[in-house]
């Protein structure tokens, strides 16, 4: 009988960078087990930039040698380019991994770019880069179950500092919105409805992962567009008061890919 294995993967934020989990799973006899791992920290800001560092790749002794830490490493590297990582990044050491392991991932496009005492540190270019942000909202049961299933392509959030420091560009000085003017904004006196035209803008959000309350179980969709408005109040809107609205629509993504469909 042949094995047949699929991979799911989790994107979380942690201190706006994207934290990926990639799972590898053997599919058989109506049983998963979960037979494989890697790991992507995407980093956003800072020194590191626009880089993807790979770590905890993983495949359980008895499923190797079937080319199975080349797929993680493949759905690693396919991910990494479409969360906006220009490189990708690892460390080997010789304490964790003997030295053939160096001529693998140089077989995966990686050189090395530092390398000292059984320690090297190897980097991969991605390419066709695609700018993409994406802007993590949880949900509840509800609310996630109508946006899983495409009947709700609004979703709501109050006009609050913390939304407006979330949701909110500082255009003029191409900064994020301070304490300040995010406490203003909501009390902007000519209505809130004009801050777009006074200086700030949504900020560039591409896609949004809609989780399920604190699980792993998410999904994302592309954003049509960030909006101050009056919401649908069967979609949880205020009925008296507007909110930001984010539009988005599903289409297929690369980035959560679960059990196939039979």
């Amino acid at each position: 009988m042949t094995e047949e294995y699929y991979t799911e993967t989790y994107i979380t934020e942690w201190k706006n960078n994207d934290n990926v989990i990639i799972s590898l799973w053997n599919d058989e006899k109506d049983t998963s087990e979960q037979v494989g791992v890697v790991e992507l920290a995407v980093y956003k800001h800072g020194e590191h930039e626009g880089e993807a560092l790979v770590w905890n790749l993983y495949v359980d002794e008895g499923h190797r040698r079937k080319g199975l830490a080349r797929q993680l490493m493949d759905e690693a590297h396919k991910t990494a380019k479409h969360l906006g990582a220009k490189v990708t990044v690892l460390e080997w050491s010789l304490k964790e991994s003997p030295y053939w392991v160096i001529e693998w991932y140089s077989r995966l496009g990686y050189d090395e770019k530092e390398f000292g005492d059984g320690y090297a540190l190897m980097k991969r270019p991605t390419t066709e880069v695609i700018n993409v942000k994406i802007l993590h909202l949880v949900l509840k049961k509800k609310w996630y179950e109508m946006q899983e299933r495409g009947e709700k392509t609004e979703e709501y959030r109050e006009i609050t500092p913390y939304w407006v420091k979330r949701l909110v560009w500082d255009e003029d000085h191409n900064e994020m919105v301070s304490d300040g003017d995010a406490k203003f904004i909501c009390s902007w006196p000519k209505g809130v409805e004009n801050i777009f035209d006074a200086g700030w803008k949504p900020k560039t959000y591409t896609h949004v992962c809609f989780h399920y309350g604190y699980t792993q179980r998410c999904f994302i969709n592309r954003i049509d567009s960030i909006t101050i408005g009056r919401g649908c109040p069967e979609w949880g809107a205020s009925e008296d008061r507007d909110v930001f609205i984010i539009k988005h629509h599903r289409e297929p993504s690369p980035f959560v890919v679960g059990k196939p469909e039979t």
